[in-house]
């Protein structure tokens, strides 16, 4: 039996979300890609993000994950909060 190669995947621009599944962040949602707890959340509704900014910090099996906007836009909503225990693709924050 032959197996094919999969299929290349578009590239994410440098330090946008990736989710660890290896699909592109989309949507006005910035969600955790894996089960953890938040240690950080560094933006408040209202502020203004660029894509790429780091966000958020989530703590999963001890070691810390830098949440960043996958485009640019102004926080509408902060869902998480420090200190939480969040599931993998729970909103962490929502984007107008």
């Amino acid at each position: 039996m032959s197996r094919s190669a999969p299929a290349p995947r578009a590239a994410a621009p440098k330090g946008v979300g990736r989710a660890r599944n290896g699909r592109v962040a989309s949507g006005n949602d910035i969600v955790s890609p894996t089960h953890g707890v938040v240690v950080e959340i560094s933006a408040k509704a209202g502020d203004e993000v660029e894509a790429g900014q780091v966000v958020a910090v989530i703590e999963a099996m001890k070691m810390m994950n830098e949440i960043r906007a996958h485009r640019a836009g102004a926080i509408a909503a902060v869902v998480a909060t420090v200190g939480a225990t969040v599931e993998a693709n729970a909103a962490l924050l929502t984007l107008a």
